[in-house]
């Protein structure tokens, strides 16, 4: 692990990197949206970068339903 921000006990669950272009197509976003949420739903926590695109579908995915999610950054990044 190079860099770390959150809850470091989300580390000791299940979790699963969602990541994708940044330049996703609407049919991309709406899987990883949907993949999100279903993976939050079985209790993973939703990691990654939070690159814009599928990064943050799958993070705001997670958050909407009350899923665990943990990211490197504050905001999305380019």
């Amino acid at each position: 692990m190079f860099y770390y921000k959150g809850h470091l006990d989300l580390l000791q669950t299940r979790c699963i990197a969602i990541v994708g272009s940044r330049k996703a197509s609407e049919n991309g976003m709406k899987r990883a949206e949907k993949l999100s949420r279903e993976l939050a739903q079985e209790g993973f926590t939703i990691v990654s970068g939070l690159a814009k695109g599928i990064d943050v579908t799958a993070h705001q995915s997670a958050i909407k339903n009350d899923g665990k999610n943990n990211w490197g950054y504050r905001n999305a990044y380019q």
